[in-house]
């Protein structure tokens, strides 16, 4: 029989195909492993083996010069705005603010601090809710960016020196009330931070020309206060990283998975230990392969986000150089500006401006005349 030509070519290509079936299933076994190891791996680096143990590792050894982190449900402020006559929508409050006076921001800032340290959810994967306060926080944040008789409705169109101070005092609860209730989280957490922050950074952009040297000291303490918004960047990829590790659908079909696992790992695991432009720019930045179908599903907007945290960090910094430099020249001392930041001098008669080295021009932040 194997003196027939025909017979000898298929046994061959039998034998063949069988060596490149084993051969396959040897290196995705191997493959297989290889994520296995870097998996753990990975889990030492960051000091956690799940989700929920980073998460809560991130409360517990947040740094105690920032603020508190506090529950996100925020029970107490939520009765007390629905309980408060003044807390609702009218007419004549601009935008998305709510009506609300000093007065009630002062105890609904007693009420968070007597609330519950921030706790982390039971189960943590993408299903996890997360209390949906943030469109009122966003409205009370806009409230406290505005004078309270804009915000009442009640606008005289006069600014006294009393006025100016409560318009300095409400700012600087917006900032608290902000930072300790939407830090920390999945990515989608710091992006609504990064939304609050930005409308606070604007509003403390204007606040910098106070002559009041208290004010000008407080506010670059409270900035300083605030996490960084690449840190925050950083420490939700992680999280989101340990969440995928774990998904059920890579165990569902091990040896058809391993190649989408690695390609998953190679592009998250260098960005979520670093990330920064350079680290993105070093990654593939090509459409997913025809394999890594979960991939291209949990694998978020890298290039959006990483500019997004680095515009953060940077206009918060030069927002905090701004008013530690307006202080120094008031206490009539020269300012030193730190590493990393230059005071650029003013051209043409215009402003001298905080620049933050290798940020965009966009993010400087001009000193009063």
């Amino acid at each position: 029989m194997f003196h027939k030509i025909w017979v000898r070519n298929s046994v061959a290509i039998a034998a063949v195909l069988i060596l490149i079936a084993i051969g396959t299933l040897f290196y995705l076994n191997a493959v297989s492993v290889a994520n296995q190891r870097r998996i753990e791996d990975y889990r030492q680096q960051v000091g956690a083996n799940s989700a929920a143990e980073l998460w809560a590792r991130s409360i517990e050894q947040r740094d105690p010069r920032l603020f508190g982190l506090h529950d996100g449900g925020f029970p107490g402020g939520v009765q007390f705005l629905e309980d408060t006559e003044q807390a609702r929508r009218t007419e004549q409050v601009e935008g998305d603010a709510i009506s609300i006076t000093t007065t009630q921001l002062y105890q609904l800032l007693s009420i968070l601090r007597d609330s519950p340290a921030a706790q982390v959810p039971g189960i943590v994967d993408f299903n996890t809710s997360r209390p949906a306060n943030f469109q009122q926080l966003r409205s009370i944040i806009f409230a406290c960016c505005q004078s309270q008789e804009k915000s009442t409705g009640t606008e005289t169109g006069t600014t006294t020196g009393t006025a100016m101070k409560e318009q300095q005092e409400r700012w600087l609860i917006g900032v608290e009330l902000a930072e300790s209730l939407t830090a920390g989280g999945f990515i989608i957490d710091e992006l609504k931070r990064f939304a609050l922050l930005q409308t606070l950074l604007e509003r403390g952009m204007s606040l910098i020309e106070s002559a009041d040297l208290d004010f000008l000291e407080n506010g670059a303490v409270t900035l300083a206060r605030v996490a960084s918004p690449e840190d925050g960047i950083a420490r939700a990829l992680q999280i989101e990283t340990l969440v995928v590790m774990d998904l059920e659908e890579w165990q569902a079909s091990p040896f058809t998975s391993s190649l989408d696992l690695r390609w998953y790992l190679d592009q998250q695991i260098p960005l979520s230990l670093d990330p920064s432009t350079e680290t993105l720019q070093a990654l593939s930045v090509e459409e997913p392969p025809v394999y890594a179908l979960l991939s291209s599903v949990v694998l978020p907007l890298f290039d959006s986000i990483i500019e997004k945290s680095n515009q953060m960090s940077a206009r918060l910094r030069a927002v905090r150089c701004a008013f530690e430099a307006t202080a120094a020249q008031l206490r009539g001392v020269e300012w030193t500006p730190p590493t990393g930041v230059e005071l650029l001098p003013s051209t043409a008669g215009g402003a001298a401006r905080i620049h933050v080295i290798g940020s965009s021009v966009a993010t400087d932040v001009y000193l009063p005349k």
